[in-house]
Parts: C-alpha cells; structure tokens; sequence
C-alpha cells in the first residue's frame, strides 16, 4: 500500500501553522476537541504529495 496524502491536526493557535502555510499547505477541515475541560480549535493541513513534503524537509 502507497500513501500519497496525509492530513496533519494542529491547534489552530499553534506556531506550526504557518510553517504548514509557509510550505503552500492550505486548511482542509476545521474541527473543536476538548482537553482538560478546554474547547480548543483544530486544523487540518493537507499534503496531497509527500515526496514533495519530503523535499521541503531536507
């Protein structure tokens, strides 16, 4: 089996995101969690090809 895409969740908060926004990653999903009683807001980042993403990290 190839995987050809992944989605990444990050607190919408978190500095990450720019990174992800920075590489032309664009927000796919919104959703709310809860952790210790906080409503926090996530994104999901797509990468709709990793060997990309893999060139980006080296």
């Amino acid at each position: 089996m190839i995987i050809i895409n992944l989605i990444i969740w990050e607190l919408e908060e978190n500095r990450l995101c720019r990174f992800y926004e920075k590489t032309g990653e664009k927000i796919v999903k919104r959703r709310n969690i809860e952790i210790g009683g906080k409503e926090l807001k996530e994104v999901g980042y797509e990468w709709n090809d990793l060997k990309e993403l893999e060139n980006i990290l080296q």
